[in-house]
């Protein structure tokens, strides 16, 4: 019975920490792009990456800038 319990609450903490942890990233996500879309107002000439437009569009914030695919070396 013992063991029992102390899998769930360790189930029950890995889970909450899985979910405050996915919280964490999105809202940093969400943050860069902010940043991204005040740095293409600033900046002339300012660009995203492919991965960057991706990011952006799953929050569903619009950038006006172009997106420049990046040649890997």
């Amino acid at each position: 019975m013992k063991t029992l319990m102390t899998a769930i609450v360790v189930l029950v903490v890995g889970l909450g920490a899985m979910f405050i942890f996915e919280y964490g990233v999105e809202k940093s996500e969400k943050a860069e792009c902010l940043k991204f879309q005040d740095q293409a107002l600033i900046y002339p000439g300012f660009f995203l990456t492919e991965y960057q437009k991706q990011q952006c569009d799953r929050y569903g914030i619009e950038i006006d800038a172009s997106v420049e695919k990046l040649n890997r070396m």
